[in-house]
């Protein structure tokens, strides 16, 4: 005859067992990046997958931190946005554009220290990283927080394909060079009241 021996289970984690982490407390600041994954404006155009946004961010992160400067960190998700629009004719037109969402918060124990003007300074450091990289069919990009909301989109692009005619190219801004050929992104800014 076989004896059933009893498994032995640890008791469940009770509230008592918890502490908060010292430092940690303190308002919070979550923050929302979307950037269009969809090289122009045209159905046809060309699909980056998520992960060349992940490389940017992860890039850009490094770089802050080798230099001494804090950095964000968040969780990378694609998703698509949906909108629709009335048309000159009076018909309806509707489409759908895969982003890229970066979402976190900066967390209290790390950047508690830094003022909203200084996250706020970081979201649009990499913003602007995410609305200039190569890999870019981000033409747009938008930035939320809960008490703003702002975008960034690239200076001069031709709104019906999203592209950049080569007399309409500047200097990207970290670099001053008109010579360089890169895209400039420009950053707007609505505060919530």
């Amino acid at each position: 005859m076989m004896v059933e021996v009893p498994i032995s289970r640890p008791s469940p984690p009770r509230p008592a067992d918890y502490v908060v982490v010292p430092g940690s407390q303190g308002p919070r600041r979550d923050f929302r990046i979307s950037v269009g994954l969809r090289e122009g404006w045209d159905a046809e155009g060309r699909v980056f997958d998520v992960s060349e946004a992940v490389r940017t961010a992860r890039a850009w992160m490094k770089r802050r931190v080798e230099s001494g400067q804090p950095a964000l960190s968040g969780m990378f998700t694609r998703a698509e946005v949906t909108y629709a629009w009335p048309r000159d004719d009076g018909t309806v037109g509707s489409d759908r554009e895969p982003v890229a969402l970066f979402t976190g918060e900066a967390v209290h124990a790390y950047l508690g220290h830094l003022s909203d003007a200084a996250i706020e300074a970081m979201l649009n450091e990499l913003a602007t990283e995410l609305g200039a990289a190569p890999w870019a069919g981000a033409h747009l990009c938008r930035v939320r927080r809960p008490d703003m909301d702002f975008g960034c989109r690239r200076a001069g692009a031709d709104t019906t394909s999203g592209h950049l005619r080569a007399d309409q190219r500047t200097a990207h801004p970290a670099e001053g060079d008109p010579d360089d050929n890169a895209d400039r992104v420009e950053l707007w800014h609505r505060w919530q009241s």
